[in-house]
């Protein structure tokens, strides 16, 4: 009972509907070539020169997928995550109509 009135019945105080994700995803996405890059300094220094460039190559792939979420969800901050998906869903299908003007949210099916 207490679940379910934590999940339904209580707003919470703070909702942000999810606008904090793009900030927190990309700052992540940062964080790990920056892990990335000290690894490679650290392989170079100990002399292991496979595991280096392996991680190069990591480095480089990890570089180009921030480069295009970047760009490909430049604009999710404002838009919600539920009407976005929604909106992902109807573009697959081939239901999503050139103007854009999108109602009230469903929940798609």
């Amino acid at each position: 009972a207490y679940r379910h009135s934590l999940l339904f019945v209580y707003e919470p105080r703070f909702e942000t509907g999810g606008n904090f994700f793009p900030v927190v995803f990309r700052r992540f996405l940062y964080m790990l070539m920056i892990s990335q890059a000290s690894m490679i300094g650290i392989f170079f220094l100990k002399d292991t020169y496979l595991f280096a460039y392996f991680t190069i190559v990591q480095f480089v792939a990890t570089g180009y997928y921030t480069f295009y979420m970047s760009n490909e969800y430049a604009n999710l901050s404002q838009l919600p995550l539920e009407l976005s998906i929604h909106l992902d869903l109807k573009s697959k299908a081939g239901e999503l109509e050139e103007e854009m003007d999108v109602g009230p949210l469903e929940t798609p099916e």
